[in-house]
C-alpha cells in the first residue's frame, strides 16, 4: 500500500480517538528524525507517544 493512503488511515483513526498526528518538519534526508511522526493530544497540546516513529510503529502504538 502506498505510505500517503497508510498515513491518512492513520490519521482518521487517530482524529476519531480525539489525537492527531504530526510529521517531522526536518527537510533534510540525513538528519536524524527525518520522515518520522508523533502522536499529539491537541488539547493539551503534549506529545503522548515517544518521537521519531515509523507509520508502523504508530500503528503499532494504536493497537496497543
Amino acid at each position: 500500500m502506498n505510505d500517503k493512503v497508510i498515513e491518512n488511515r492513520i490519521r482518521r483513526a487517530l482524529h476519531r480517538r480525539g489525537l492527531a498526528l504530526k510529521k517531522s518538519r526536518r527537510r533534510d534526508p540525513h538528519a536524524i528524525g527525518y520522515g518520522t511522526y508523533a502522536v499529539i493530544d491537541p488539547q493539551i497540546n503534549a506529545c503522548v507517544s515517544s518521537n521519531g516513529l515509523t507509520l508502523e510503529d504508530v500503528d503499532d502504538w494504536m493497537n496497543k
